[in-house]
Formats: C-alpha cells, sequence, structure tokens
C-alpha cells in the first residue's frame, strides 16, 4: 500500500512540475516587436538598412519612390529575420 501511494505521489509532483515548466517556457517565448529603417522603391519593396528585401501586402497604402520609411517587425520570438513579419511601416522621410 505505501508503494502505491508513493507511487501516486511522484506521478502527481512530476506532472505538476511539467505543467509549471510548460507555462514558463511559454512566457518566455512572447513575440518582439523590431524596428528598423529603409527605403521603400520600385511597388510594395522595401529594402532595410540591413540588406533585406521585403514586401508590403497587396493592400497596404504605397509609398513614393525612394521614400525613407521604418518598419516594424513582429520577430516571432525568434533571433532568424526569415520568419520575421511586417506589422507596420510608416514614412520618417521629411520631404513628403
Amino acid at each position: 500500500m505505501k508503494k502505491n501511494i508513493v507511487t501516486v505521489a511522484i506521478a502527481t509532483i512530476a506532472l505538476l512540475a511539467g505543467f509549471a515548466a510548460g507555462k514558463t517556457t511559454a512566457q518566455t517565448q512572447q513575440p518582439e516587436i523590431r524596428a528598423m529603417t529603409g527605403n521603400y522603391y520600385d511597388y510594395m519593396v522595401i529594402e532595410t538598412v540591413d540588406g533585406n528585401t521585403w514586401l508590403m501586402d497587396e493592400n497596404a497604402e504605397p509609398f513614393e519612390d525612394g521614400e525613407l520609411v521604418q518598419v516594424s517587425f513582429d520577430t516571432k520570438g525568434t533571433e532568424s529575420v526569415l520568419d520575421d513579419e511586417i506589422i507596420d511601416v510608416r514614412s520618417i522621410d521629411s520631404r513628403y
């Protein structure tokens, strides 16, 4: 009988520790926002200062060719820029 109680107690503690670890991991991987400047050119294309080229959605408001813009990205909680998503683009060019 004691053996069953000890086994159940260990299993319960292991399950609770697993749930607690899962909640901690989920809280640390919240998406972060990264902002970067770049130039709008062609049609719906932005080249950021790090050399990456991004395509804007078709329903987004176009800017003037060569306009300086600030782009906000959702990093999806990762270091890689390959999975980043544009969430906002605004003009920071004083000419427009």
